[in-house]
């Protein structure tokens, strides 16, 4: 990977014309610091700009670390994230020339914070001009009522319900990573919660609905069912995406609803846990997993053993269960839109019945 550093005279000049030319290009936000690995602060949202505040004088060398200079990065609508004593700065591009990434080393020891490029959709993949159309919704279900967000692009080619898994909610900075992914390329995305708010407190401290996979694969029916029924998403493929004990319950779900589920997507799914339901499963289905995590590796590969229908095991190099490392959500997402591409635009075909 060929990668120049900025000397740091050009610093500001550099920043200048770099965030003038790459505004509101997509991006992730990633900070590494030392054996504690990847934090992913923001996920696909667009660069609003990158600069230098401050600039060191020559003859200032020794001043107190209020007086150095320091890195603003904005993105989208976010607080500015600002590198305090910057100490190298590099310019990183893939080895056919694509610009891949910034990186921004800091001095004492300090995290290496690093500005992602991620790869922008050939226009020719891209749905029709418009703006997403986007409404918060309320599903129904066991008397209960769960709050959801419905996204739909112009002349969406089907929609994708994600199921997330145990301690996490629909705003899930990774699977919101993915949902905006699908919507590029043309698929209507609903994140809803599957637990009430109470539910959510008791969980915290008992686990006793996260690892629920009946109740989840329930509330997901649920959610189908609500898709079948909306005005605007009726008719449409459907397809599952889920992860850790959201995954399980995605697959119990497809299994119930074979003539509905078009397709499959599952990370760091606890596929143990949806054993007796395999079997059943009629849609292509997607497991993806990381190489480090090797429980859910594990799981997932006996699993490709009990699915009947098309099925395919995607190992993401390095990566652990919540995918912080660099570059691993990049490949989720490209992974998972190519499955849905492969298997729900041809949906729009009645589909065969069995498998």
């Amino acid at each position: 990977m060929p990668i120049r550093e900025i000397p740091r005279d050009q610093w500001a000049l550099f920043l200048d014309h770099f965030s003038r030319t790459h505004m509101g290009r997509p991006v992730s936000l990633e900070s590494f610091a030392g054996s504690a690995g990847a934090h992913v602060e923001a996920l696909h949202l667009p660069l609003r700009q990158v600069g230098l505040v401050q600039m060191i004088e020559p003859d200032r060398a020794a001043a107190s670390e209020d007086d150095r200079a320091q890195i603003e990065i904005v993105v989208d609508d976010e607080p500015p994230r600002v590198i305090r004593a910057p100490a190298a700065l590099r310019v990183e591009w893939l080895d056919d020339g694509t610009l891949d990434a910034l990186r921004i080393d800091s001095t004492d020891g300090g995290p290496t914070t690093v500005l992602r490029f991620e790869p922008e959709a050939p226009a020719r993949e891209r749905p029709s001009a418009g703006p997403v159309q986007e409404r918060s919704v309320r599903v129904t279900t066991d008397a209960l009522i769960l709050d959801g967000d419905l996204a739909l692009p112009p002349r969406a080619e089907g929609v994708v319900l994600f199921a997330h898994g145990e301690g996490s909610d629909r705003f899930s900075p990774r699977n919101r990573y993915v949902a905006r992914r699908l919507r590029e390329a043309g698929f209507g995305t609903l994140l809803v919660d599957l637990l009430t708010r109470e539910e959510e407190h008791i969980d915290f401290h008992t686990h006793q609905y996260g690892l629920d996979v009946d109740l989840l694969a329930g509330r997901i029916s649920s959610a189908i069912g609500w898709l079948a029924r909306d005005r605007e998403t009726a008719g449409l493929p459907v397809g599952l995406y889920g992860a850790g004990t959201g995954g399980a319950a995605a697959l119990v779900a497809a299994a119930e609803h074979a003539e509905r589920i078009r397709a499959v997507v599952c990370r760091s799914a606890r596929t143990d846990l949806a054993r007796s339901s395999l079997a059943q499963v009629c849609a292509p289905t997607l497991l993806v997993v990381g190489s480090r995590d090797e429980e859910i590796l594990a799981f997932n590969r006996e699993t490709m053993t009990e699915l009947l229908t098309e099925k395919k095991l995607e190992v993401i190099p390095g990566a652990t269960r919540l995918f912080p490392e660099a570059g691993a959500l990049r490949q989720l997402g490209r992974v998972a839109r190519a499955w849905f591409e492969r298997h729900m635009v041809a949906a729009r075909e009645p589909a065969s019945a069995g498998h």
